[in-house]
């Protein structure tokens, strides 16, 4: 991203946004590589902000990326943490993902 110039023409970071849908958008960048390098950390950096925010796809995705160890240590237990709090939203796809890992006996 471009950073921006203060008064001093220092260079600043960028603010973070504080939508969980933007941040959710940003994760998704990262995590196909759309318009910035490809990388699992930073999208797991950005589905973490939005999933702490409550948005349900993030939580979602973050599980997964947990499950799999993308862009963070492989954990059952915090992939099923992430999982049950999307499920407890309605989120469909995670009540199947968390479904599946708790009858395999993962994440317990």
């Amino acid at each position: 991203m471009p950073r921006k110039k203060d008064i001093k023409g220092v260079q600043q970071e960028p603010a973070e946004p504080e939508d969980p849908d933007a941040q959710f958008s940003q994760g998704s960048r990262f995590f196909f590589g759309c318009g910035v390098a490809q990388s699992y950390a930073q999208a797991a950096q950005y589905f973490l902000k939005a999933a702490q925010r409550g948005h349900a796809e993030a939580q979602r995705n973050l599980a997964i990326m947990f499950k799999n160890g993308q862009g963070v240590a492989q954990n059952d237990a915090e992939a099923v943490r992430w999982l049950r709090k999307a499920a407890d939203q309605g989120h469909t796809i995670a009540q199947r993902n968390l479904a599946i890992m708790l009858e395999a006996g993962r994440g317990m």
